[in-house]
C-alpha cells in the first residue's frame, strides 16, 4: 500500500493515496473509508469498472458509508458513460483533467465530503491551470 501524502489546499489538508491498479484500490478501500475516488478507466490488473462494482458490493455488505467515485476517462462514447454510471460512478471526469475542472468536482461535492468552499475557490484563483495527472485513481 503506498504511503499516504499529505497536501495543503491553502487552509484544508488532504490526505490521498494512490493504487497502482484497481485491484490494489479495493484492497485500500477495504482497509480504509476514503471520501473521494477518482478511478481511472483503464488500469492493470483489474479495470475501473470492476474495481467500482467491488467497491460497491463491499459498501452494501459492511454497511460503509457510500464513498463518492469519480470515474476519469478519456472515451468520449456514451456507452462507456452508460456502464460507468451503471457500476457505481456517481460522476464522470473526461481526461485529460484540467484544475479547474478538479475544483468544480471539489465544490460540487455532497456537503459532507467537500472541502471548504473557500480553500476550493483560492486554490482555483491561484493556481496554474495545467493538466492534472490521473493516471491511477486517487483515493482521498
Amino acid at each position: 500500500m503506498p504511503a499516504k501524502k499529505m497536501e495543503k489546499l491553502h487552509n484544508t489538508v488532504v490526505t490521498h493515496d494512490t493504487a497502482e491498479d484497481g485491484l490494489q484500490a479495493v484492497k485500500y478501500v477495504t482497509a480504509s473509508s476514503p471520501h473521494l475516488i477518482l478511478m481511472d478507466k483503464d488500469m492493470p490488473v483489474m479495470d475501473g469498472l470492476e474495481a467500482t462494482r467491488r467497491i460497491r458490493e463491499l459498501e452494501a455488505a459492511e454497511g460503509r458509508p457510500r464513498a463518492y467515485i469519480c470515474f476519469v476517462s478519456a472515451s468520449a462514447f456514451p456507452e462507456d458513460n452508460k456502464a460507468a454510471m451503471k457500476a457505481g460512478c456517481d460522476e464522470i471526469l473526461p481526461k485529460p483533467v484540467f484544475l479547474p475542472a478538479l475544483m468544480n468536482l471539489l465544490l460540487n461535492l455532497p456537503v459532507q465530503l467537500a472541502p471548504p468552499l473557500s480553500a476550493v475557490q483560492e486554490t482555483l484563483h491561484s493556481a496554474d491551470v495545467s493538466e492534472v495527472d490521473v493516471s491511477m485513481p486517487l483515493l482521498a
